[in-house]
């Protein structure tokens, strides 16, 4: 079943139609992601080409940076960093060291319920969001994220929160 799980588990984290399991997705991608990788499978690093229906590297981390504006909505804040932190090298191998710092961070950010303010949440993603891009240092990876951002601009009409998440993180 792992098999077929992976890594086609991946077109649902990008419709906004299944955004209700994003939480239950992403920690299903987690498990697999590092079972693949403590086993040196040697599909963990999916070829993104050869698998034309899956969503690209940067439209991920565009879906899955805005979704965590709203963290503790289905609790899936928590989810999707594990998932991220899983799947770095996958999504892009200068982003797995950083990433390691960071995101352990974040998670433990989220825990502090009496020093959260969605301000400085929104902040210290839009940093690590920076910082990510920084990593990568490819104009052309930068570009396809932005392109991300605005492809998906229609799923948070309806949500002015997370549009407005969307809108800044396009800034970065």
């Amino acid at each position: 079943m792992e098999d077929v799980l992976w890594p086609h588990m991946l077109r649902h984290t990008i419709p906004i139609q299944v955004a209700g399991s994003l939480a239950t997705v992403c920690k299903s991608l987690t498990y697999l992601a590092q079972k693949r990788k403590a086993a040196g499978a040697a599909d963990f690093i999916i070829d993104f080409d050869r698998f034309v229906n899956l969503p690209k590297p940067p439209a991920l981390i565009a879906r899955m940076f805005v979704s965590l504006c709203a963290p503790t909505r289905r609790n899936a804040g928590v989810r999707i960093l594990e998932m991220l932190q899983s799947m770095a090298e996958v999504l892009h191998p200068a982003i797995a060291e950083p990433w390691s710092g960071m995101i352990p961070k974040l998670v433990a950010f989220l825990g502090q319920t009496e020093r959260f303010t969605q301000k400085a949440w929104e902040d210290a993603l839009l940093r690590v969001f920076a910082s990510t891009l920084a990593a990568v240092g490819d104009d052309e990876w930068t570009v396809a994220v932005g392109t991300a951002l605005s492809e998906q601009c229609a799923f948070y009409k309806p949500d002015p929160q997370l549009k407005v998440y969307m809108l800044i993180a396009a800034r970065c």
